[in-house]
């Protein structure tokens, strides 16, 4: 039998390299019952491993920064009073963030919030913000996504597929309740990790079809419905790294300390300098019994008068001291070729891989930028690349949704008797238009380089001022209109 297509490069059941992958992937939903495991393993690995910190932060830093500002167009067709209306929306939400009314909790300000939200959209495949309205303002809650799960009691109610189906002919995926494919209500506990878990039924959007739970997720499959950690194909890579360097470091403290082993061709011990010290001694608890072991030294401190004398009783290798041997003794050094030679490229080499599972180059990982302009240059490229992937993705699930919100509320405060129907028709539409910005300047790695690239680009018209202000300084250019060059 001929193999065709994919089975020509290596896709067949008879090739021998593939004799040991036996791979079975199904649908979406069964595929992602290790979901949860992959993102407990990523926050440990975030917190113990610098690779794995790394990983995140980069993203986190380069995606959001410290968090995304709103940034209106210069003008809108669907508007007519459209200054007035962002810069009202602007003071707003500056105000409010700066209270810190955007969070529930109190802790945070709206880009604080959005950061945190993001850090852990990446770090764990998804998260949640569940809106909570109170006196005509609504403020956001973020809840991990080990909080939101199938609730046991439904357990019982599996089909053939494996899915929870409900009396009302919805099913329950993972937490997530679908109808007609679309999420309509989520399923929350404060109490995750217990037996007699409560759980709570959140609707996914109210009556007038803004959102109460936003979800922010990196999903890529028709049936997912939760997200997947970023650092999920790296896993192994990240643990094997950690488990490497701890090796490594251990291997060569041991190393630091056996400098040297004394060799002697004699038994008798009345001549050997390292003299051991007697049973008796070492069963000798090292803390006194009472005070009356210890008495003042000369300089005023104590001293202990049994461990003075256990010190006395053994010659201790101290830094520069001459070691006089006995007759028959010689000094053998003990290599244990620690560290290996080979570390740092395994290391380099693990980065490299996991950059390029996750698109951040090995400069940008190891913030080690010690190649050529051109190599450095074109890894910030590809860097930004990646970072706009993930903020475009974040901004349309998360950021957009909350600020229609937003703008829902300004609206009914300004006008409380025809607020309603107005907001229902502008806020999406206000937030579907807006535009959002870090607020960290962009990597720039030669200034003048830059400037000059930039500087040719408007003279020959292919960006605005304010596109190359945007991209060099992170804000829009100062002084003088995108007309005038």
């Amino acid at each position: 039998m001929n193999n065709i297509g994919y089975a020509s490069q290596g896709g067949s059941v008879y090739d021998q390299s593939l004799q040991g992958f036996w791979a079975k992937s199904q649908s979406a939903i069964k595929d992602n019952k290790s979901r949860s495991i992959m993102a407990s393993r990523s926050r440990i690995l975030y917190e113990g491993s610098s690779i794995g910190r790394s990983l995140i932060d980069r993203i986190t830093g380069g995606a959001v920064g410290s968090g995304l500002y709103y940034s209106p167009l210069p003008n809108s067709k669907y508007f007519e009073n459209y200054s007035g209306i962002t810069n009202f929306l602007t003071d707003s939400m500056e105000l409010y963030s700066n209270a810190h009314a955007f969070d529930t909790s109190g802790r945070w300000t709206l880009m604080e919030l959005q950061r945190a939200a993001f850090h852990n959209m990446i770090l764990s495949g998804d998260v949640f913000l569940v809106r909570n309205r109170k006196k005509g303002f609504s403020s956001w809650r973020i809840r991990e996504e080990f909080s939101c799960k199938t609730p046991r009691c439904y357990e019982g109610r599996r089909d053939l597929r494996g899915l929870v189906r409900l009396e009302n002919g919805n099913y329950i995926i993972d937490g997530v309740e679908i109808r007609k494919l679309k999420p309509v209500a989520y399923y929350f506990t404060d109490t995750p990790f217990m037996e007699d878990a409560n759980f709570v039924r959140i609707p996914a959007y109210d009556a007038d079809g803004f959102p109460i739970v936003l979800h922010a997720a990196f999903t890529n499959r028709a049936d997912e419905y939760r997200g997947i950690p970023v650092m999920a194909p790296v896993i192994e890579n990240v643990w094997s790294s950690l488990a490497y360097t701890k090796a490594e470091t251990q291997a060569a403290i041991i190393e630091a300390c056996n400098v040297f082993a004394v060799t002697t061709n004699t038994v008798n011990n009345t001549i050997n300098p390292f003299s051991q010290l007697t049973q008796e001694q070492l069963d000798k608890p090292l803390a006194p019994q009472n005070s009356d072991d210890f008495q003042l030294d000369p300089l005023g401190g104590l001293q202990n008068q049994w461990f003075s004398g256990a010190v006395k009783a053994a010659n201790y290798v101290t830094p520069g001291q001459s070691i006089h041997l006995a007759p028959g003794e010689d000094v053998k050094s003990i290599d244990t070729k620690r560290p290996n030679s080979g570390y740092a490229a395994f290391i380099d080499a693990q980065i490299m891989l996991m950059g390029a599972a996750i698109g951040i180059p090995k400069q940008i990982l190891s913030q080690n930028f010690d190649a050529t302009y051109s190599s450095a240059k074109a890894a910030v490229v590809q860097y930004k690349r990646t970072c706009e992937q993930f903020r475009r993705r974040f901004v349309e699930s998360v950021i957009k949704p909350m600020f229609s919100v937003f703008c829902r509320d300004m609206i009914m405060q300004s006008d409380p008797y025809h607020g309603r129907e107005i907001a229902k028709q502008r806020a999406p539409l206000l937030a579907l238009e807006s535009v959002w910005r870090c607020k960290e300047s962009p990597l720039v790695l030669d200034p003048t380089k830059e400037l000059d690239y930039y500087l040719r680009a408007v003279e020959a018209g292919f960006i605005t001022r304010d596109e190359a202000a945007q991209m060099l300084f992170g804000h829009d250019a100062v002084g003088g209109s995108d007309e005038t060059v």
